[in-house]
Order: structure tokens, then C-alpha cells, then sequence
């Protein structure tokens, strides 16, 4: 675990997931969105279609529940 000089750093959580495990985990109340205030996507921009990025992004978007 990484420790910062600072208690503000030391308070904040990093999450690093695929773009498969974000959706599940909001799916099954494990994380709400609202919990998550920076997303960074890398990568996005080849997301189209049923990607599993634009799918995450469609879900996140539309369901009132991940809000």
C-alpha cells in the first residue's frame, strides 16, 4: 500500500479495474456511482458498438440505480 505525506492523499481510494469487473461490481452494489468521482477510461476512444467500454458507459448512463 502506497502511504502519502499528506492526510488528504492518505484518505483518497484508487481503484484500478477492467472495463468488465466496473459494470459487475456496480451491478451488484459492491461500488455506486456516486462513490466515483474521477473515471479515466484509457483506451476509450476505441470503444464503439458492444464494446465493453461504451457498454459500461451505456449502463452507468441509463440505469437510475448506478446513479
Amino acid at each position: 500500500m502506497i502511504q502519502f505525506e499528506t492526510p488528504e492523499l492518505d484518505a483518497l481510494l484508487v481503484m484500478v479495474m477492467t472495463p468488465t469487473i466496473l459494470p459487475r461490481s456496480l451491478r451488484h452494489n459492491f461500488n455506486k456511482m456516486n462513490m466515483i468521482k474521477v473515471l479515466i477510461m484509457d483506451e476509450f476512444h476505441h470503444a464503439k458498438g458492444c464494446d465493453r467500454y461504451a457498454c459500461t458507459m451505456t449502463e452507468t448512463r441509463d440505469k437510475d440505480n448506478f446513479l
